[in-house]
């Protein structure tokens, strides 16, 4: 399994790792795009590492990682003749935590012309004694 890192995106081709994932989501997003022959997953946090003070710098990370998904997507384009992607969001509060994180991530699944995609929604804060949750 590769497991992909806080802030990371990578791309895993299934005749080399048989999966990938990610894990310690605790408001993060993340973005899959799937199919028989690989993967891309991107483990995308509120805010960047490191942490700064400016009050943007959390969706000009989510845009800097999307531009690596869709690079990476392209450049691994033969790997995806068919795929299923999938956007994950946490919900705090009853709400989606990151609305404006939210509609950027997918515009650029919708740019990328990979519609229809699968919105998915999971409770934060994450229950500490299930290890599964916080996992994809």
């Amino acid at each position: 399994v590769l497991v992909v890192a806080m802030n990371e995106v990578e791309f895993v081709a299934f005749s080399q790792k048989s999966a990938i994932g990610t894990r310690d989501l605790a408001g993060c997003s993340v973005v899959v795009i799937a199919s028989a022959y690989g993967a891309i997953l991107a483990h995308i946090p509120p805010r960047p590492i490191p942490n700064t003070s400016d009050p943007y710098a959390g969706d000009q990370n989510v845009q800097r990682l999307m531009e690596r998904v869709g690079s990476l997507y392209d450049q691994q384009r033969n790997y995806f003749p068919n795929t299923d992607t999938y956007a994950i969001f946490a919900i705090y509060n009853g709400g989606v935590a990151l609305p404006d994180q939210k509609k950027i991530i997918e515009d650029k699944i919708t740019q990328m012309g990979l519609q229809p995609f699968n919105s998915i929604l999971y409770i934060t804060p994450r229950d500490p004694t299930n290890q599964a949750h916080g996992t994809v």
